[in-house]
């Protein structure tokens, strides 16, 4: 075994041990299945030497990427995360690293805030064109108030000697 691969796998241990039992992901057979891979590749093994690259920050993309799938599959059935797949995203954090999730992760950020602005924004001229609405009626509806008491005010014709005339 080559000392890039023993380094991995002393790092992923000491890593493992010193993030204790994570509530979020199955620590234990993560850690393994990194081993194992780190034990059969040589590059791979170098990824997790990289000090910014930790098991606990592996654990949380793991956690992210399941909470994301969840949330957009909410509702429309039962969301169910394998272990291939768990081990896969563990694979896929070393391989892409932690600079570029940085990256993405802010990229997200922003682009939620975008969102989040531009809803905001929606809701502002919604609530404003409501407002007019509400005036509008308003003063619609004082018009038709002033013009019926008008009509009310209004002396009705007197007739002599309390008698209609037919030539009116």
């Amino acid at each position: 075994m080559s000392t890039i691969i023993q380094s991995a796998i002393e790092k992923l241990e000491k890593e493992s041990t010193s993030s204790g039992t994570n509530n979020k992901v199955p620590v234990i057979p993560i850690y393994n299945h990194l081993k194992k891979i780190c034990e059969q590749d040589e590059a791979f093994s170098e990824l997790v030497c990289k000090t910014e690259n930790t098991l606990h920050k592996c654990f949380d993309y793991i956690y992210e990427v399941v909470e994301k799938e969840v949330k957009e599959r909410s509702g429309t059935q039962t969301v169910w995360y394998s272990d291939e797949k768990t081990y896969e995203t563990a694979e896929e954090y070393y391989r892409i690293g932690e600079e570029e999730l940085e990256r993405r992760r802010a990229e997200k950020k922003k682009a939620d805030e975008a969102k989040r602005k531009e809803n905001e924004e929606k809701r502002k001229a919604e609530s404003e064109k409501r407002a007019a609405e509400s005036k509008e009626m308003k003063k619609a509806e004082r018009k038709k108030k002033a013009a019926e008491k008008k009509a009310e005010s209004k002396p009705e014709p007197k007739t002599e000697n309390n008698q209609l005339s037919l030539f009116d």
